[in-house]
């Protein structure tokens, strides 16, 4: 029968008949027959062979198993954590996946290798990997190794099937895991402190794995701005850190203030520390501003008194024992504060800022006025607005000098009066001037003629010298006198009369009785 089946192929439980009628005599002797098929495919295969003659007779069974592999294994590492910093840096543990695809997977011809060393390059023990187990994929293993050391590390992974087939190495680049933060320090100043002596700061950057580029620092004032330099300053470095060291900070003016230090150190993985100090340099105290309305009575003659404001503008802040006193001509007293003044301390951009209120009702009597006001601050200077160096521009002391004048002057003539006739070819009206505080001129006016002015001075030692017109007409007389506070009084004369004969002084006062024989 030309069509029963003589052998059966089969790979990977695919099978097929090999039927007589396929088999060839090559030999051309009708005895020996022969099949051929060449078996190529990847698989694993089988073969079964047998045969009964015509006449019943059975041959023996050939049965063959075996597998064919062409393909080397497929090696795939994948990590759960892939946030590189500077390359080849990582701040957490790092897990490898390694997964192999082989059909014919034999875990002793699986090669895992590790390596570690520290940072001085000295070997350190690795970590190895786990077991292999189906990734439950056809045909897919897979192991892990845990990274999680603070090492430089490599990893290679080689794997080969029992086919013979070899996967070239699969290399992972060196990688290192840090999770320390660096060191940061700042030295020589303490938080929030004041400083009137000596002010010098270092500070200091330091980590295995530094990264020089990325670690900052950085002083700036409050009002002075970002420092950049500052005299004598000296900077180091070295591979694994920095190092700042500020000379004494310079004994000027224009160096108090309040001073941020900052430091932030980074290393090439990411890891950052941060240190800052806030400080102050407070070597010469407070100086003072005034409100406007208290800049323009400096000094000034008020008819009215008011509201003296001064603000106190101090870097380190003020202790609680500031005082007040007002100074009224002679008499000095302590104002009591929430009683007879207010003060408010708020912040400006670091700094105290103390503004005191000294109410007009302080002021309510004529006079002159001063006031002082005395604070210590927590760097340990005495500070008075009456001494040098304290108003806003530092060059001048901060005096609030002022008078309080409310009378007007007193004005008069002692030489004539109003009806007054008098004889002569001149006639002095002898005027007279004062004030409690400060006269800031006089004016004497005939009729409506140009007034004759006067200075203070003219008053100084008794009344001062007008010439009444010598020319027997009736004048009007006009005294005015103006304190400097602003202040104006006046005084007028009617009918002043001054003749240089007989004839015209009897025309000019016909009330005067001549008595005939009088020699």
């Amino acid at each position: 029968d030309a069509e029963r089946a003589i052998a059966t192929i089969g790979v990977d439980g695919t099978t097929h008949d090999v039927t007589a009628r396929q088999f060839e005599n090559p030999s051309g002797d009708g005895v020996t027959w022969v099949y051929t098929e060449e078996l190529s495919q990847d698989g694993d295969w089988t073969v079964d062979v047998s045969l009964t003659d015509p006449v019943g007779y059975a041959s023996n069974e050939v049965h063959d198993a075996f597998t064919i592999d062409t393909l080397a294994p497929m090696i795939t590492v994948e990590f759960d954590n892939n946030d590189a910093r500077s390359g080849m840096y990582f701040n957490r543990p790092r897990t490898a996946t390694i997964t192999v695809r082989e059909r014919n997977f034999d875990p002793s011809l699986m090669g895992v290798s590790t390596s570690a060393k520290d940072a001085s390059g000295n070997a350190a023990d690795a970590p190895g990997a786990s077991g292999w187990s189906a990734t439950g994929e056809e045909d897919t293993w897979s192991c892990t190794v845990h990274f999680g050391g603070e090492l430089h590390y490599g990893l290679s992974v080689s794997a080969a099937d029992p086919a013979g087939n070899q996967t070239e190495a699969y290399e992972v680049p060196e990688f290192v895991i840090d999770m320390t933060p660096p060191q940061a320090s700042v030295e020589h100043v303490e938080n929030k402190a004041a400083y009137a002596g000596e002010v010098a700061p270092s500070l200091s950057m330091s980590d295995t794995n530094l990264s020089i580029g990325n670690s900052t620092y950085s002083l700036t004032g409050a009002h002075s701005g970002k420092v950049d330099y500052m005299r004598g300053m000296e900077t180091s470095y070295s591979d694994t850190s920095e190092s700042v060291t500020y000379a004494d900070f310079e004994h000027k003016v224009e160096r108090d203030d309040v001073y941020t230090l900052t430091v932030h150190a980074e290393d090439l993985a990411g890891n950052t520390s941060d240190v800052t100090r806030v400080f102050s340099v407070n070597r010469y105290g407070s100086n003072y501003l005034y409100s406007d309305d208290t800049a323009n009575i400096l000094g000034a003659y008020l008819k009215a008194p008011q509201d003296v404001v001064i603000t106190e503008i101090n870097v380190s802040g003020l202790e609680d024992q500031t005082h007040v006193e007002l100074a009224h001509d002679n008499e000095v007293t302590n104002l009591v504060e929430g009683d007879t003044y207010t003060a408010e301390t708020a912040d400006d951009s670091g700094w105290s800022k103390t503004t005191y209120t000294i109410p007009a009702s302080n002021f309510s009597r004529d006079g002159y006025y001063r006031v002082m006001v005395t604070s210590h601050d927590k760097a340990g200077n005495l500070s008075q607005n009456t001494m040098g160096n304290k108003d806003a521009t530092r060059e001048h002391a901060a005096e609030v000098n002022f008078a309080v004048d409310t009378t007007a002057p007193t004005v008069g003539f002692a030489g004539a009066s109003t009806g007054g006739v008098y004889f002569g070819s001149s006639h002095d009206a002898l005027p007279l001037a004062n004030d409690n505080l400060a006269l800031a001129r006089v004016t004497v006016q005939v009729d409506n003629d140009e007034p004759q002015e006067y200075s203070p001075d003219d008053f100084a030692g008794g009344p001062a010298s007008f010439q009444i017109p010598a020319d027997a007409k009736l004048h009007t007389l006009t005294i005015a006198a103006y304190d400097k506070a602003g202040n104006v009084h006046s005084t007028t004369l009617g009918a002043v009369a001054v003749a240089p004969n007989w004839v015209e002084y009897l025309k000019a006062n016909p009330s005067f009785e001549f008595f005939a024989g009088i020699v």
